[in-house]
């Protein structure tokens, strides 16, 4: 624990919060059934590839004949042998011929679907746990505000979970640093128009409208200043 007293409002997030696990990974993309239409898919084109036909280029022939004949090595195969493997995911699979049908269908029943059901039982499990300490936090957090701010000197606090929270400077507009409680009033700042020729036309510009603002205690000498950055330059 330590001796300083914290001057910042307690943390909105529970500190009781348990970090979510991440998915777990497999060799290669393939989460549902619907994954083997494309494997199947991906095993056909590279079978027609291999035997020197363009798959993307269907005729009004017979089959096995109804792709375009092309020559092995030549342009167009490598053109096709390069886009295939660079767009097909699948492409090592289908190259090494280590997955099958049955092989994948079983990878996927069970070894991914299992995997995929323990990871959302216990990322449910965590989620429902998170959603109860944050609420219970909520409660805690708003009776500690509540405590604080209604500390009456500067020196006092409030201790949880070893820290000790204490009177902010200004609590609703009363300077409380020292025990001044003096009034704050807060001024804004003539604005500055931008003078690019967007805001000179009148359609305003992208860049951050900055307002400024002041605060002084009308009691001491305290004064501050704070800026808004979140509008739309106005036209100059």
């Amino acid at each position: 624990m330590t001796d300083e007293i914290c001057r910042i409002d307690p943390p909105h997030s529970s500190p009781h919060l348990i970090e979510l696990p991440s998915c777990p990974s497999f060799p290669f993309v393939i989460t549902d059934l619907d994954y083997l239409q494309k494997w199947n898919y991906y095993q056909t084109r590279y079978i027609l590839l291999l035997n020197g036909y363009n798959f993307n280029i269907p005729t009004k022939n017979d089959p096995p004949n109804n792709y375009r004949k092309i020559q092995i090595g030549k342009p167009t195969y490598n053109k096709l042998m390069d886009d295939f493997i660079r767009f097909s995911y699948l492409y090592n699979m289908v190259n090494t011929n280590k997955w099958t049908t049955d092989t994948i269908t079983d990878y996927i029943e069970n070894t991914i679907k299992p995997s995929l059901l323990k990871y959302e039982d216990e990322l449910k499990k965590i989620k429902n746990k998170n959603s109860l300490s944050q609420h219970l936090w909520n409660t805690i957090r708003n009776n500690l505000q509540y405590k604080i701010n209604e500390l009456t000197d500067w020196t006092d606090f409030i201790e949880y979970n070893d820290v000790k929270y204490g009177l902010k400077h200004i609590v609703n507009k009363i300077h409380r640093y020292n025990n001044c409680l003096g009034n704050i009033t807060d001024t804004e700042l003539p604005y500055e128009a931008c003078m690019c020729h967007l805001c000179e036309d009148w359609g305003g510009c992208n860049r951050d409208f900055k307002t400024n603002w002041i605060i002084k205690c009308d009691k001491c000498e305290y004064e501050d200043k704070y800026t808004y950055s979140n509008y739309r330059n106005k036209p100059g």
